[in-house]
């Protein structure tokens, strides 16, 4: 499956960044903190991320909470769009049953 190189394939990216400039860490930093929690991955991965290059599945958002120590909603924007959240959940070739 090919996606467009505009799809953005989460939502949290803007406030990773910003939690992490907060926090004073770099890419690698955070890299290595995702690392000692089981998640092995590296800068180029974080940077996918705050680019909404690169999704994030619930594990994930459960690492990021915690190395920040916050809660996993509070990685999401105050104020999400309905059209760029439908975006979001809506990926290409994924079909929604009717009624839902």
């Amino acid at each position: 499956m090919i996606f467009a190189a505009r799809t953005k394939r989460n939502l949290i990216g803007p406030q990773l960044q910003k939690l992490r400039k907060q926090h004073i860490l770099t890419r690698n930093e955070l890299a290595a903190k995702c690392g000692a929690c089981g998640w092995d991955i590296d800068y180029k991965v974080i940077e996918k991320i705050e680019k909404k290059e690169r999704s994030v599945d619930d594990g994930e958002l459960y690492i990021l909470a915690k190395i920040f120590k916050i809660k996993t909603c509070d990685l999401y924007p105050t104020r999400v769009r309905n059209s760029e959240l439908l975006h979001v959940v809506n990926k290409p070739n994924r079909k929604i049953p009717k009624g839902s």
